[in-house]
């Protein structure tokens, strides 16, 4: 008597790994990648990969591992399977460069000194502005003139005076005959 056994499996759909960088906070180069399928199937995983000089195998019934990435490039391959079929992914992990771990102190004080360099031009502008407009204002308010005069009693007698003189005010002595204004 012969026995045949039939074994009915689902069908194993393709995998895709997703890869979860660590922050680095403790200058760790490690990621924890998680092989997915789409598919509510029964399935086990293994995963492959190179540590070192030598290959690493882990079974697992999760498709979640954590590896610490080396110095080169890293492939790693994972395999779903049932007992009837199986497929793979892989991917290629970048090298590990340790991060320098910056001094708080310069990190964080660029963004100040931007913004101190930013308030301190926009206040110089300001002031420019006023100045300027105040300048400008003091000479349109004010002329100065030398008023080179003759004396009434003594024509042949010069002296020279200097003054300002208020635009808006009606100065009628300077337009005499005895007067003489030179805009200075």
């Amino acid at each position: 008597r012969i026995a045949v056994l039939f074994l009915f499996s689902e069908p194993v759909p393709f995998p895709t790994i997703r890869i979860d960088y660590e922050d680095g906070t403790n200058n760790t180069c490690n990621v924890t990648l998680h092989c997915d399928v789409t598919a509510n199937t029964s399935v086990s995983y293994i995963w492959e990969y190179k540590n070192g000089s030598e290959y690493q195998r882990y079974e697992s019934t999760v498709g979640t591992v954590q590896v610490t990435r080396q110095p080169e490039p890293m492939e790693v391959q994972c395999t779903v399977h049932n007992p009837a079929k199986w497929k793979n992914v892989s991917v290629t992990l970048k090298p590990c460069q340790q991060k320098v771990i910056e001094s708080h102190h310069t990190r964080h004080h660029w963004p100040v000194v931007g913004a101190m360099l930013f308030v301190v031009g926009a206040a110089c502008i300001i002031l420019l502005i006023h100045f300027e407009t105040q300048l400008k204002i003091s000479v349109e308010e004010r002329d100065y003139y030398f008023v080179i005069s003759r004396n009434k009693n003594n024509p042949q007698e010069e002296y020279q005076e200097f003054c300002s003189i208020h635009k808006e005010k009606e100065v009628s002595w300077y337009t005499s005959n005895f007067c003489k204004i030179v805009i200075w």
